[in-house]
């Protein structure tokens, strides 16, 4: 590649520069890497390049040149992708270290870089290992709040994090923390742990809240199992619980997942009796629930059903993400009806 740029047999591209950069800074030491992207043309001197070179400069532990390089790129008009920020965390994880994340946090805000699903799962990692439960779940709190949705990750870390949590804690955070990982094991196909979760959740605290309930009856909703879902439903009932509209959507995502069609229709028809806020119908877990109930619609061809919940989150803005259009287009190749506005 050098002798690329010495000769010019051939432009070199963006890529090509970047890859470059990247060896040359690994293999030779950073001053080599200095030295290369003063050599680059100036047109390819831009965030890809210089984010390169800041995750460089990161990797060897440089971190007062990186932060330099960072204060350039903002200078220039440049973004600094949330890789940068993420190395800057991990770098800063030990305990000794960890007082100047927060400062790297209010750094991210000031170059108005937002946190990725990957920044907030590092951040969770690092409460886990600590196992502080209750800046675990402060920071899956946050990851909602901020409209970032948690992946396969995320729950892993949550479900490993509570297996060791017993053993530190029995505080109030616990307790939360608990319901979340129900919804974590549920997640990851482990449905007997959750059960175990369930269990212990109920004999360390009496269960007063639909949400407690609402957290193991979209466990069993999401497999199809209905029996054991109503039982939790009357479970509820008899604690003196009021189901609330996300616990009848569940109902009818179980009764769905169960070829139960017209007890689905029903269950979804009382739920949208009751009143709920905006704040529940944007949420993560309710826009979800309806993706996938849209998603049986629409493997059955049911375009008046799929259409009608479609419209649902798309006031929620959730048709921002390409999956969800996918879904509806699906409705209309299994109903084999053509669509040419779509």
């Amino acid at each position: 590649m050098e002798w690329v740029i010495r000769e010019r047999p051939y432009r070199p591209k963006e890529l090509d520069y970047s890859y470059l950069l990247e060896f040359t800074t690994k293999l030779h030491g950073i001053s080599q890497g200095e030295k290369l992207f003063t050599r680059i043309p100036p047109e390819f001197q831009n965030e890809l390049l210089y984010n390169n070179l800041v995750i460089a400069c990161l990797e060897k532990g440089v971190i007062r040149l990186s932060l330099d390089y960072m204060k350039k790129m903002r200078e220039l008009g440049h973004p600094i992708s949330h890789l940068v920020f993420n190395r800057l965390i991990i770098l800063h994880s030990s305990p000794g270290r960890r007082k100047m994340i927060p400062k790297f946090l209010n750094l991210m805000k000031a170059y108005k870089v937002a946190p990725h699903v990957s920044t907030y799962n590092i951040l969770m990692k690092i409460e886990a290992n600590e196992h502080n439960i209750e800046g675990l779940v402060k920071v899956f709190g946050e990851m909602k709040l901020s409209k970032v949705e948690p992946n396969e990750i995320s729950f892993c870390i949550l479900a490993t994090a509570h297996a060791v949590a017993r053993l530190y804690t029995v505080a109030e955070a616990y307790v939360e923390a608990v319901e979340i990982s129900l919804e974590a094991f549920g997640r990851i196909g482990q449905l007997n742990r959750a059960e175990e979760l369930w269990l212990e959740m109920k004999s360390l605290k009496g269960l007063k809240s639909t949400e407690a309930f609402n957290s193991m009856l979209s466990v069993y909703c999401k497999y199809g199992q209905i029996k054991r879902a109503t039982g939790i439903f009357r479970e509820m009932e008899i604690n003196g619980c009021k189901p609330n509209a996300i616990t009848f959507r569940h109902l009818a995502l179980g009764c769905l997942k169960a070829e139960l069609v017209e007890e689905a229709l029903k269950t979804l028809e009382m739920g949208m009796h009751l009143k709920t806020s905006n704040k529940v119908r944007n949420s993560i877990p309710w826009l979800e629930t309806t993706l996938s109930i849209i998603e049986i619609f629409a493997e059955k061809g049911d375009i008046v059903n799929a259409e009608k919940f479609f419209e649902e989150i798309k006031k929620a803005n959730y048709t921002r993400h390409t999956f969800v259009y996918n879904t509806l287009i699906k409705t209309y190749v299994k109903a084999k009806i053509y669509v040419p506005n779509l």
